[in-house]
């Protein structure tokens, strides 16, 4: 059984909306239970068949998972569609360094046959070390800026408690 699975309600098979809780146990869609107790016209729970002498209670729990698990499940594939050529489909995991650009193994072997190439992870780590350099002297000026401003407060501080007492 798989995640989704386990995140779907057993009336509708879909992920759950509104997820709510029965005293026995199992868990549905709001919209779902209250569908299934208007046609059967009982109380019952849809899977076990116990009657729920209570209102079913908002599932928050299972809703955040549910709301968590999607947010990933789009992140994922946005990241996949990403790493996918948009013109040949596949796989991306070269790139141009002539055209700056990612390439998958169709892309070089046709456009780019005779530019040079290298693997993408590599691209990426060298790319990274050179803005984490690039960024050290801004992180540096920041750190001296706010020593600076940390500083003007102790005096602007001291000031005012000697200009008090001088009164």
């Amino acid at each position: 059984m798989s995640l989704e699975d386990d995140l779907s309600c057993p009336v509708c098979t879909e992920l759950f909306r509104d997820p709510v809780l029965l005293s026995c146990g199992h868990s549905f869609c709001l919209r779902c239970i209250n569908d299934h107790w208007a046609s059967s016209r009982s109380g019952n729970c849809p899977v076990c068949r116990q009657v729920c002498a209570h209102e079913p209670v908002s599932n928050l729990s299972l809703r955040n998972t549910c709301e968590s698990y999607l947010r990933e499940q789009s992140e994922r594939e946005e990241r996949d569609e990403e790493h996918e050529c948009p013109i040949h489909g596949e796989r991306v995991e070269l790139f141009c360094q002539t055209d700056e650009r990612v390439l998958c193994s169709e892309c070089k072997r046709h456009e780019h046959a005779r530019h040079k190439t290298q693997p993408l992870q590599q691209a990426v780590r060298q790319r990274k070390a050179r803005l984490k350099a690039a960024l050290r002297p801004a992180e540096k000026t920041l750190w001296s800026l706010q020593n600076a401003a940390a500083q003007d407060a102790k005096i602007c501080s001291y000031n005012q408690v000697t200009h008090s007492s001088l009164k």
